[in-house]
């Protein structure tokens, strides 16, 4: 369950610019990741030199490199639909050398309507 206080709403009309924020609690290192999602399906990750962007997003997510070196992870999504209503979670994910496991933290959840 979502606790109300880390659950973020914002209003955008279809064909406008939304900004989805986020803010890290620690510096984005060459290990990490950052990864917006839905239910199940990744809308937009960030890796210290790729980016990968989820299917009917293409050409229209981004959270840009110069603020996520400054803790802002907040996602911009262009050209908003319809169908982009819904709940999106940010997360980092750090790559664990030595187990050579992934370890998920949850960062916050965005709410667009």
């Amino acid at each position: 369950p979502i606790s109300a206080d880390n659950n973020i709403t914002v209003e955008a009309h279809v064909g406008s610019t939304a900004l989805l924020p986020c803010t890290l609690s620690k510096v984005f290192t060459q290990t990490s990741v950052i990864q917006w999602r839905t239910d199940n399906e990744i809308v937009f990750e960030r890796s210290f030199d790729d980016t990968h962007e989820g299917p009917g997003y293409e050409g229209r997510v981004d959270v840009p490199e110069d603020e996520l070196l400054k803790g802002n992870c907040s996602l911009v999504l262009k050209d908003v639909r319809i169908t982009d209503h819904a709940f999106y979670r940010s997360f980092i994910v750090e790559h664990v050398e030595a187990t050579n496991t992934d370890k998920i933290k949850e960062i916050n959840t965005v709410q667009l309507s």
